[in-house]
This record gives structure tokens, sequence and C-alpha cells, in this order.
């Protein structure tokens, strides 16, 4: 099914794998979008069908203490990540399971986000991705 995924958190400038939301079908790592801070001032968000990943979208921006938006979008089996205002290039995923299963601040797997959450946004349809990138400005 069709989603949006809105979601603006505070970092502090260090550590990494901060995880800021995690949407599996069912728990199962193998099959999940996930986005997450990978260093002080890069997020990602990356995508596992049957434990094959692909690179949604990589943003860098400042580093420091910073608040991050990020959003992600779901339109058939058509994916576009947007952090910041920049959206990636849409990455076509086929086979991907009905994610049906969202944590929030964490991941299936149990690490944490270093940092707080100032808002969340879930839509049961897809956004434009100029939608998409106004949101997360």
């Amino acid at each position: 099914e069709d989603f949006t995924i809105g979601e603006t958190v505070n970092f502090p400038d260090a550590g990494t794998g901060n995880i800021i939301f995690d949407l599996t079908a069912g728990g199962l790592v193998a099959n999940r979008i996930i986005a997450s801070r990978e260093a002080s001032n890069q997020v990602v968000a990356t995508a596992n069908v049957s434990n094959a990943t692909t690179t949604l979208g990589t943003v860098t921006g400042k580093g420091g203490v910073r608040t991050v938006s990020v959003g992600v979008r779901r339109k058939g089996s058509v994916y576009t990540v947007a952090v910041d205002g920049v959206a990636t290039a849409p990455v076509t995923l086929a086979g991907m399971p009905t994610l049906n299963t969202l944590t929030i601040g964490r991941s299936a797997g149990g690490s944490y986000l270093n940092g707080s959450i100032r808002r969340t946004l879930l839509l049961p349809y897809a956004i434009t991705d100029a939608e998409l990138v106004e949101m997360t400005r």
C-alpha cells in the first residue's frame, strides 16, 4: 500500500546508527525501510528486500547539534526520500512485502535514537515529490 512517513528529530553531534524510524514486515529486519543517522552530518534511508539492501537516499548536511526532517513516500513500488528539503531520485523496489510494523525512535533490532523527536507524520497515502520536499524543509 502507498504511504508517507515524515519525522523531525534533534541529534547531538556525537554518535552514529541513530534510528529515526524503522518500517518492517512483521518486525523482520530482512524486509524493511529504515532511516538513520550514519555520521554526525549524514542521514541514510535504506530498504531491505529479503536481506538485499538498496540505498534509497543519503543526504549530508551541516554538523553539530541539529534538527533533521526526514520523509519517505511509497507510491506503488517507487520510493522517494527527502531530507531537509532535498529529495533523492526515486528508487523502484520489486518484491517488497507488506510493511506493517512501524517503530519510531528505534529499530526492530533494538538500536535507539540518541536525540529527541519533535514531530511525526503518518499518512496512509503517497504525497507528491514536491509535497515531500516541502514537508521536510
